[in-house]
């Protein structure tokens, strides 16, 4: 992967719901609507859409009889973000209790309990 690469990849990856949908999707693979669903369904279906859509570009998704799949590439990538997760508990990362007036995806994230598996 070319330096641009990992720059776009991070780009998109903080993009708002990019990472809790990645995160999301586990080795038995999650259909469009229980993506929605696991979201609260708060994420717009078209950005959702978009979201998959992106992350099969960058091959770390795969779409199977209606069903998102990590692809190899995105089973790794997904051990590399549980590991830059252990690291800001670690290191007690601190999130705004504010995101200027809007809605923290964070907040979704704890209410779902969510967690990276790899």
């Amino acid at each position: 992967m070319e330096h641009c690469d990992l720059i776009e990849l991070f780009d998109f990856l903080g993009k708002k719901w990019a990472f809790m949908v990645f995160s999301n999707i586990d080795e038995n693979g999650k259909s469009f609507n229980e993506l929605h669903n696991l979201m609260g369904k708060k994420i717009n279906q078209t950005l959702l859409s978009e979201r998959l859509k992106k992350m099969q570009e960058f091959g770390i998704v795969r779409k199977q009889d209606d069903y998102y799949h990590l692809t190899n590439s995105g089973r790794e990538l997904k051990v590399i973000l549980h590991r830059v997760k252990d690291w800001s508990i670690t290191n007690t990362l601190v999130i705004p209790d504010k995101c200027h007036g809007k809605e923290c995806v964070c907040h979704v994230i704890a209410s779902n309990t969510l967690s990276i598996q790899h």
